[in-house]
């Protein structure tokens, strides 16, 4: 009989099968352009020369072999890399939004972790957390019930102050359905 190795098979991908699908992509940061910036991710910096630095790096690591590090470098607002993924499908669930960050010398205005709800350039709903000073790596999560109206979801990082901040691991998963009427 061949049952045996079949029914191996099968109890190694179990795990698999039940881990949530991610809508985030590329959230391991190992797949990497040509300029070092993680494919998938949009970087941008408020105005002015250039102040951040948006890289994928392997000096450290949370998990698998890259992450990502935002630098800035001389004073600027904000500096944030994010995705933004289509909301239609969302209504009504909750999107849990978790990630592995790690921070070095980060100023009082921090570096913000969020997840947020918007209506076409409106933003209807927002949860966030801060990050401020030397952190060792950790893994955060932020909740969001997406809200009729909701057009797209967007999940990143912020640098709002001077220091560097690493991120890892970043995955967007539903939690909770919707309602059924």
């Amino acid at each position: 009989m061949r049952r045996r190795p079949v029914s191996l098979l099968l109890l190694l991908a179990i795990p698999t099968l039940l881990q949530a699908a991610s809508l985030i992509r590329n959230g391991d940061f190992e797949n990497v352009a040509d300029s070092g910036q993680p494919r998938h991710w949009v970087s941008a910096q408020h105005a002015g020369g250039k102040a951040y630095e948006f890289v994928s790096t392997t000096d450290s690591v949370h998990k698998g072999e890259r992450s990502m590090m935002i630098r800035r470098f001389k004073p600027q607002i904000w500096g944030l890399t994010e995705q933004i993924i289509d909301a239609e499908a969302l209504v009504g669930k909750t999107l849990e939004f978790s990630i592995a960050a790690r921070a070095e010398q980060v100023g009082e205005s921090g570096a913000a972790l969020y997840l947020s709800a918007f209506s076409g350039s409106s933003l209807i709903t927002q949860q966030d957390l801060r990050l401020v000073g030397d952190q060792d790596w950790k893994k955060h999560t932020l909740r969001l019930e997406i809200p009729e109206g909701t057009t797209k979801v967007r999940v990143g990082v912020s640098l709002d102050d001077a220091g560097t901040v690493w991120i890892d691991d970043a995955r967007l998963i539903v939690v909770k359905r919707a309602r059924k009427s």
